[in-house]
């Protein structure tokens, strides 16, 4: 959370966030904010 929240503070989010379906791509706080910011999720 904390990298991406400092990654979407300096660049637009991803139209599309690829991942590995690693624990912390699907922790719902993360989605949530993706998804808030525009991004599709791939998984």
């Amino acid at each position: 959370m904390d990298s991406l929240n400092i990654a979407l503070k300096d660049y637009a989010a991803p139209l599309f966030h690829h991942s590995n379906r690693g624990s912390q791509y699907t922790n719902k706080e993360y989605i949530m904010l993706l998804k808030k910011n525009g991004s599709e999720i791939s998984m």
